[in-house]
């Protein structure tokens, strides 16, 4: 169809849930000074997955969320939103996501008309690299940022990979001909609101026990031991989690009662009842969190919080831990190094009948603990 004659803005492609939503958002001023724009002429395409963020911290920006499980099935759906996308006129289309689904994101950037086109290299992945081997010559630029698949010490030992944030410096570096650099990690503002299930002046520490997908969620045992020791040291304690955590609720009510005390303090069970501004407001003024690699960890994390965060090894680094210079004091990474890190998920070492993958379940609660004692609390 033909394009209209507006050509002057951006349009940022950014998808997948609220955590990589988060990431992006402590970069998005940076995509507009790559641009060399600003922000006001910059639109950020994301995904409905993460609309809740979007309502609380995308609010400075223009922002168009999409179903993008419905995009890649509904054909009507699909040419729906390429009309829509083709209509807004767009000069750039921008995407530096490294992980991806090409079928979503090249077919959008494509379908914007812009006559600038550019997107980070993705990372290798079997069932997409064909796809991605045919969309990458329609693109303008392609930035390809040199790192090993498997990194490792002369050891053996893993070490992490590039961080997402310090690679989508280094992308927006590369558009921009220019270093593009972040010295410490912004803040995200406070959430208004009194906390929910909580009590005025309650000194209180949140537990998520949630995470994505089951596999990458910490024990249940190893949460329930830190809870009672919280307990025992005089915090209430909510133990929260999300629709994915609605088969678990028994369980932790069978062992944990609700409104248990011990030394005064509360324990709250919270099982897909907050939706994530209330859950926001929980954590933004939590005297502790303790979490599995998950979008409220990052949230604990960009807010300040005094949080201490259990992480794998499936992309050890691209996400958790955090790069030194960008870790806030308050924050402790969990981890056990073993010799199948960034395996992208896909487990050889699951012992028959697990339910958490290894590198997750050998974080003790130990190391919690003496995590926890570091924080003072």
């Amino acid at each position: 169809m033909p394009s209209p004659a507006k050509r002057s803005d951006a349009v940022i492609l950014r998808m997948f849930g609220i955590g990589d939503a988060l990431l992006f958002r402590m970069v998005l001023e940076k995509y507009a000074e790559a641009v060399n724009m600003p922000p006001s002429q910059v639109t950020v395409l994301g995904s409905t997955s993460w609309a809740p963020a979007a309502k609380l911290f995308f609010h400075d920006v223009e922002t168009v969320l999409i179903d993008e499980r419905k995009f890649a099935k509904s054909f009507l759906y699909r040419l729906t939103i390429m009309h829509k996308l083709r209509r807004r006129g767009f000069y750039i289309a921008i995407c530096g996501m490294r992980f991806r689904f090409p079928h979503v994101i090249e077919s959008l950037i494509l379908a914007s008309g812009a006559p600038n086109r550019i997107v980070a290299a993705a990372r290798p992945n079997e069932k997409f690299d064909a796809m991605f081997a045919h969309y990458e010559p329609k693109m303008t630029k392609v930035v390809a940022l040199t790192e090993p698949e498997r990194p490792r010490a002369g050891d053996g030992t893993p070490l992490p990979l590039m961080h997402e944030i310090e690679h989508q410096l280094a992308f927006l570096s590369a558009v921009a001909g220019h270093p593009i650099t972040l010295p410490s990690l912004p803040s995200l503002k406070f959430p208004e609101g009194t906390p929910p299930l909580m009590h005025t002046g309650e000194r209180y520490a949140v537990l998520n026990i949630g995470a994505s997908h089951e596999p990458r969620r910490w024990p249940l045992k190893h949460f329930l031991a830190v809870a009672l020791r919280l307990l025992e040291q005089g915090y209430s304690v909510v133990l929260l989690g999300g629709p994915s955590e609605t088969g678990v609720q028994d369980e932790l009510e069978a062992q944990l009662p609700g409104n248990r005390k011990e030394s005064g303090a509360r324990l709250v069970i919270s099982i897909n009842e907050l939706d994530f501004a209330k859950a926001t407001r929980l954590v933004a003024r939590a005297a502790l969190v303790v979490s599995n690699d998950s979008g409220l960890g990052h949230l604990a994390l960009m807010l300040n919080r005094p949080s201490v965060l259990i992480v794998g090894g499936g992309h050890f680094g691209s996400f958790m831990p955090y790069p030194q210079h960008l870790t806030p004091q308050t924050t402790r990474f969990l981890y056990q190094l073993l010799p199948c890190y960034h395996c992208n998920w896909n487990c050889t070492m699951m012992p028959p009948g697990g339910k958490t993958f290894p590198c997750v379940s050998e974080v003790s609660v130990e190391q919690a603990l003496t995590a926890i004692k570091e924080l003072g609390a």
